[in-house]
């Protein structure tokens, strides 16, 4: 896994092995790949697939309902004379070159770069601990926060399903439980399992409504893979504030806990 901005090459040993190029921004920026140099023949199964997100153990970030476009534009093969085009823009702050080289000599170079993106929906956190805001940015899409750890969620603030696209002023509700089963189109999951796909996660709670200062208690998710999800109809300016820290920094009492590591 690489989250630095440089000049990367790979040269083939031989050999059939299938090896992932996993790179990874901050929660801000999306990932530039340019390709310099593309010598991959298609005999004994020489190939090369650039994924828009992550993929491990067959599972994919962002999976195909929170992601704008679909995995065939996502995912792209190549070998041979069917070589990657210059340069190829992530979507969100991770993506994955997969490639398997059995001709030894052959391989490819690339440049990876960073650049900011203002309005991020999807994203790996770096970081174990710390505090984030997911936005929907008044947009239709569901957006995440995946954490590679154990998690434990406190909410700072909730405003989701409330702050209409003309509002003026907004009372405060409080947190709203179960705003999923009771058919609300505007909510935030908190999830957790054991790859990265948001869709086949166990959600431990969901909440919706407007309050700037919860008592709800910290949501601990004590998964491989914990994610805050959003999930916006697009009618209403949606955001969650929320402090996050490993499993092991913080086991409260009462909490929600699923998925518990022995």
């Amino acid at each position: 896994m690489e989250s630095l901005p440089g000049e990367y090459w790979y040269e083939s040993a031989g050999g059939s092995t299938v090896c992932g190029f996993y790179l990874i921004g901050l929660a801000d920026q999306v990932i530039e790949i340019e390709f310099l140099d593309f010598d991959i023949s298609c005999e004994d199964g020489g190939l090369l697939a650039t994924l828009d997100g992550w993929e491990t153990r067959g599972q994919i970030f962002p999976s195909g309902t929170d992601h704008p476009l679909s995995m065939v534009e996502r995912y792209k093969t190549y070998c041979g004379k069917n070589e990657p085009s210059m340069t190829f823009i992530s979507s969100q702050n991770v993506a994955l070159i997969q490639y398997r080289i059995p001709n030894k000599g052959q391989g490819f170079r690339i440049v990876v770069r960073f650049i900011e993106h203002h309005q991020p929906c999807n994203v790996v956190s770096l970081e174990a601990r710390g505090t984030y805001t997911l936005k929907n940015f008044g947009r239709k899409q569901n957006c995440s926060v995946s954490f590679l750890y154990p998690e434990s969620f406190s909410v700072l603030a909730l405003d989701v399903g409330k702050t209409g696209l003309m509002s003026i002023q907004n009372w405060e509700t409080g947190i709203v439980a179960k705003c999923a089963k009771e058919g609300f189109a505007d909510y935030v999951q908190f999830l957790g399992g054991e790859g990265l796909d948001t869709s086949i996660m166990y959600p431990a709670i969901d909440v919706c409504g407007l309050d700037s200062n919860p008592a709800l208690p910290p949501v601990m998710i004590g998964c491989k893979h914990s994610v805050v999800r959003m999930v916006s109809s697009g009618n209403f300016y949606n955001s969650v504030n929320f402090v996050f820290q490993t499993f092991a920094d913080r086991f409260q009492r009462g909490a929600f806990k699923h998925c518990l590591l022995d």
